[in-house]
């Protein structure tokens, strides 16, 4: 009987913000307009579409909720990365401290060659991630409505979000988070102390060099370790939303339960590992920026405790590591027996 079709149309027309996860949430950085010409304006991306869903479980407007839940994920990326770009802009403007709170403009004939390059360099960069993260948004929202529309199941839907959230996190090089990092940094002491050994007198140079080297390796572990954020509040709001999906298999349930539970104060761990990390490159940053009076058994003692209380910091991770191993045998057992 017609009156029995529980399909319903919805026409899915809205707007997805760029910078809707960054801090510029509705406008784009301050530092664009420095370079109109090879950034043009980031329009909101836009979803268009019609799909015919089952009215007893889609509402248009849960629909529209889970279309940006989707594009979340990449919009993390790009408010991280961009905040990235944005800081090696200010930095560059710092160095002049008469330009440091002057406003960006278009063809700034004041603008010294290293900010100038700077700026060219971040927009390139920035070009290229926006082109490359709005093709995936779109192409994860298209798949998503697909998949609604074609009704494959709660059942279907969890495993797959769960799985997404496993991948990102499996992705991580989770072994050597800490320790690559920390023996770099502990070369470039050794480094800085070698070459006090040799000449007490190249303080300066030395440090500026050391500078350098230290400010590579802070901003590697620092997209790393943003990325690795991205991925632990992925994986947790995977767990939230499985959690409370009951049209879900009660084995899915459970798992989203684990997550939501144990494994998300494991992964809490790591999170404060992480930015307790990041905070001790910021102190390092800072030691080598002040080359005065600094001797080379201060650089070496320095050296010796940084080493010290950072090279076994990966062995802090392996209760997340471990927590999240068990998650992904128990959505590969809860997979087999939904075949």
């Amino acid at each position: 009987m017609a009156g029995e079709d529980k399909k319903v149309k919805f026409a899915i027309d809205m707007t997805i913000d760029a910078f809707g996860e960054s801090k510029h949430k509705g406008k784009q950085p301050p530092w664009f307009a420095a370079r109109p010409d090879k950034i043009k304006m980031v329009p909101p991306l836009k979803i268009k579409r019609t799909v015919e869903v089952d009215g007893r479980k889609w509402k248009k407007k849960v629909l529209e909720d889970g279309v940006y839940a989707v594009a979340r994920y990449e919009l993390a990326i790009l408010a991280t990365k961009c905040a990235a770009i944005e800081k090696e802009v200010i930095k560059a403007r710092a160095k002049d401290k008469t330009r440091a709170k002057a406003k960006f403009i278009k063809n700034d004939k004041n603008e010294p060659k290293d900010e100038k390059d700077t700026l060219d360099k971040a927009a390139s960069a920035f070009n290229t991630l926006y082109k490359k993260l709005a093709v995936a948004i779109l192409d994860k929202v298209d798949l998503a409505l697909d998949e609604v529309e074609s009704d494959t199941g709660d059942n279907k839907r969890a495993l797959s979000q769960g799985k997404e959230a496993l991948k990102k996190f499996n992705d991580l090089d989770t072994d050597t988070m800490f320790k690559t990092p920390t023996l770099a940094i502990g070369k470039v002491f050794k480094d800085v102390g070698d070459g006090l050994g040799k000449d007490p007198e190249n303080g300066d140079q030395l440090f500026g060099e050391a500078l350098k080297r230290a400010d590579t390796v802070d901003k590697e572990f620092d997209k790393t370790g943003r990325i690795a954020l991205n991925a632990i509040k992925h994986l947790i709001t995977s767990g939230e939303k499985m959690a409370k999906d009951t049209g879900a298999n009660a084995q899915l349930v459970k798992i989203g339960k684990d997550i939501r539970g144990p494994v998300s104060k494991q992964l809490s761990v790591m999170e404060k590992a992480i930015d307790e990390y990041g905070k001790e490159l910021e102190k390092t940053l800072e030691f080598f920026k002040k080359p005065k009076g600094k001797t080379r058994e201060m650089v070496n003692t320095t050296a010796r405790t940084f080493v010290k209380n950072n090279g076994g910091r990966d062995k802090t991770l392996k209760g997340a590591i471990n927590a999240v191993k068990k998650v992904g045998k128990d959505y590969s057992a809860a997979a087999k027996d939904l075949k």
